[in-house]
Order: structure tokens, then sequence, then C-alpha cells
């Protein structure tokens, strides 16, 4: 189709001549293998890649050209909130496919989530232990950025347990969303126990961004796909596989020490503008932890399982009553639930 390959001054050069490629190069010299970073080749670009050894007649040359009809959409992460995204193959040499993770970031990593080689392919994961270690004290404190009362009025008590203020001499915590109207001052171990299980002010609601939400451990696979859901003809769509290995419970989940099961789920999102913007706000409540979590099942009756944190769909079709598509009214939903945790979509979640 255009696109050349050929071996000068022991280089590699690779041309495309139509739309998006990325080029992976494996070089098998005396039975052992190199493989080089994959790049990505814009179109009427030529690349360069230098080969050791220059003697390259002497190598055996495996070379995959992957063509991308469109790339996946940039992340958007929630302010505050680690990013966890790793794309995968060629998206992750590529220094404008997405910004670097500032230096005071956390990328979460999980060992056992698999590499992936294919450019239409994003893997996500979510640390629970490390969510985990951000609500214990003093870290919980600094991503509160709370403040530590020496004294306060007599009659005043805990915001929420309705207990004396410093009673036994315990510590007293003012966040900052207190005010005259609706007062956040609680005693520490009611500010332990609120935030092990929501990133909320147990008193006003305001979100907390800098502390991730009680989500379990998981992987989030996003595929890029040419089945179509309904109502958003040809364009593709977006496959979304979530993975949840069975675990423990821990204090951040209804019955800690309790074994919560294992779930796979599958969603779906269309391949256009609206389903794009869709795809980056899960991903960024999916980061912040704010996307599933371990509870009761109300439709199945059931108990100790991973449920869903934010509504999703699992159909291509099937229509707003089958939890599939159309659904006209899905973005609008999907927003107003996201925004209660402080996640926006198109902008950083700034909190107050």
């Amino acid at each position: 189709g255009g696109d050349g390959v050929c071996v000068e001054d022991g280089a590699l050069l690779v041309q495309c001549c139509k739309q998006r490629a990325s080029v992976c190069v494996m070089i098998e010299e005396r039975r052992q293998q190199v493989e080089l970073q994959p790049l990505r080749v814009e179109c009427g670009e030529t690349i360069s890649l230098k080969l050791t050894p220059p003697a390259v007649h002497q190598a055996h040359l495996l070379l995959t050209l992957h063509h991308a009809t469109q790339p996946l959409p940039p992340q958007v992460s929630a302010g505050g909130a680690a990013s966890s995204v790793a794309p995968a193959g060629p998206a992750a040499a590529a220094s404008s496919a997405a910004p670097a993770a500032p230096a005071s970031s956390t990328v979460l990593t999980q060992p056992s989530v698999p590499t992936v080689s294919n450019p239409n392919v994003e893997v996500v994961v979510f640390n629970a232990e490390e969510a985990l270690r951000e609500v214990e004290w003093p870290q919980l404190c600094v991503g509160l950025g709370c403040s530590s009362l020496a004294q306060w009025e007599s009659d005043k008590v805990d915001s929420i347990t309705r207990m004396p203020l410093g009673e036994d001499g315990e510590e007293v915590v003012q966040l900052r969303c207190d005010s005259e109207a609706v007062p956040c001052i609680f005693n520490r171990s009611t500010i332990e126990q609120a935030f092990a299980l929501s990133s909320l002010c147990p008193s006003c609601s305001h979100a907390y961004t800098a502390i991730k939400g009680p989500q379990p451990s998981g992987s989030m696979l996003i595929e890029l796909t040419s089945d179509d859901c309904a109502g958003h003809l040809g364009c593709g769509s977006f496959r979304v596989t979530y993975n949840f290995p069975e675990n423990l419970q821990t204090k951040r989940h209804t019955r800690p020490g309790k074994q919560y099961k294992a779930r796979k789920v599958v969603c779906f999102y269309p391949n256009d503008r609206i389903g794009t913007r869709m795809l980056r706000l899960l991903r960024a409540a999916f980061t912040h932890g704010n996307l599933f979590r371990v509870g009761d099942s109300a439709s199945k009756g059931t108990s100790d399982e991973v449920v869903f944190g934010l509504h999703q769909k699992t159909r291509r079709d099937g229509g707003c009553t089958q939890h599939g598509w159309p659904d006209v009214g899905y973005w609008q939903r999907l927003q107003s639930e996201a925004a209660v945790f402080g996640l926006f979509e198109g902008e950083e979640a700034v909190e107050a």
C-alpha cells in the first residue's frame, strides 16, 4: 500500500504512506533476540532505526507494521488523583500521545497485568493497597489538608457522632470544608472511619479528590473494535473489560476480613465524540477508585461482590432498560454521578 521498508547504512528505514502506523522490530542475531522499543510513524513520515550490529545482512529481521484507524483517547484524571493509565505498545513511546505524569504523582502498577503490543489496546490498573495506605494517619491528614484544633468551645460536639469533642484526650480535627452553616469538626476517630469508606466529607459531602475511593484492586482493558453500538452506527465501539480477582475485604469495605468474589464484566461505548468523552470520565473514575466498590448487589440479591459505583453500559443494544444502547440521557446522568466524587470530564477536578 505504498509503505516502504529498507536497510541503508546499517539503519532500517520505514515510511508510512497511509493514515498512522506503528512499527515493531525484532533482531535475531546468533539465536539471541533483541526487541526494539515500538515507535509510531505518522502519515508521510520516514523514520530511521539504527541497528546493532551494523552488519544487518547477518541478522534476521522480524518487522510488524500496524495501521491504526483511530488512536485511543488521551487520559483525563481527577485533580490530586494518581494516574495509573499505562498505554501499551507504540503509545508508550510517543511523547505526544499523552503528557508525562507529574513528579509528585504515583504510577500504580500491577505485575500480573500482561503487556499488550496492540496500539488499539490500553491497560489501566488500580492498586487498592496503595489507596489503603493513603487513608492511614497521618497520611490521611496530609491528603485532607485538615487542621488539628488545640481549643474549641465547650459545647461543641462531633458533627457526626454528636459526642463531645476531645473526649478522653482524643485529637480534634477541623476539615477545610468547615463552615457556620455546616460544621465539619470531628474527633479524629470519626474522620478515620469515614474516609476509609468514602472520599466525601461525612458532614457536608464535599469531595476530597486527593483521597482515592474504596475500589478493590483490578484492571481495566480498553479495546477499539469495529462493532457498532445501537444508535451510533458507522464508528465502531470501545470494549472495556474489567477484571477484579477475589480477595479479603479491608476496613474500607462493609465486612472487613470476609472474602469478596472475583468479577469480570464487559462494557461498551461508541467510538464517537460523545463516547470518547464518556470513556475519559470512566477512566478517571477508575484510577480515582470510585468506579466500583465491594458491597451487596440489589439486582441479584447477593452480598460481598464487586458492584458498580457508577452506572455503566453492559450491552451494545437493548436500550437503557437493558443497560445498553441507545440511551440519549446516559451522558448527562454519568456526569452527575461522577460529579459527586469531584470528577469532571474535560478538566481537572479542583477542590474548593
